[in-house]
């Protein structure tokens, strides 16, 4: 994951305009054997899911339950209000601090378990090179920006999960793999929110590989 914060406390009441460019090259491959199919936590992996119905709905992905929908490699764009570190909820239901600020969980990013997130791109596969400009209005914002004393934190999201991308060649997001090219490749991030201005300098990264769950 990487992530930026944006901070709005200068104009609460304006509408923000997010444009970005990215390309992904991703496995849409997805593995079904007993022994090695894999499930995926979407928030964190400390929710109970034992049981023969998934006790985790909306935070575990099941690959057994979702047959054909099983995960698979994906990349993921979010906006939401920034974790506090020293107080943070899990889905578990436990509030505790973050243990390593960098290997977060996606709840240790944004606090996406008490609603204060939203999603704004989810693509799979082969996507070439495109320029995507998103405009998030000021009452989608609004509830964000309370929680957070005015700040929006976004977040790019890329997830593996498939045996082909994961596994036989593991790649991490804007890393370069073969023929200068990884799994999935950012650039041009900008923040136009007021006033126009580019979202300069390296965003943070968090790296977590979640424990193979069936």
């Amino acid at each position: 994951m990487l992530y930026r914060d944006i901070d709005l406390t200068s104009n609460p009441g304006a509408s923000l305009t997010l444009c970005f460019t990215y390309r992904t090259n991703m496995s849409t491959d997805f593995g079904t054997a007993a022994g090695t199919r894999t499930g995926w936590f979407d928030k964190d992996p400390l929710q109970v899911t034992a049981g023969t119905t998934n006790a985790a709905p909306g935070n575990f992905i099941s690959s057994s339950a979702a047959g054909v929908n099983a995960p698979r490699d994906s990349f993921m764009v979010y906006v939401g209000a920034p974790v506090i570190d020293s107080a943070c909820t899990y889905s578990n239901g436990e509030v505790a601090a973050v243990y390593d600020p960098q290997r977060r969980w996606f709840s240790e990013v944004i606090r996406c378990l008490e609603g204060h997130y939203r999603e704004l791109e989810s693509v799979a596969g082969n996507v070439a090179t495109v320029r995507k400009c998103v405009t998030i209005p000021n009452q989608t914002l609004s509830p964000i920006l309370s929680a957070s004393g005015g700040r929006i934190r976004l977040v790019f999201r890329s997830r593996p999960t498939a045996v082909s991308t994961t596994r036989a060649r593991p790649t991490a997001l804007e890393r370069r793999g073969r023929g200068g090219g990884g799994r999935c490749l950012l650039h041009d991030r900008r923040g136009l929110g007021g006033r126009a201005r580019q979202l300069r300098g390296p965003p943070r990264t968090s790296t977590t590989t979640p424990p193979p769950i069936r």
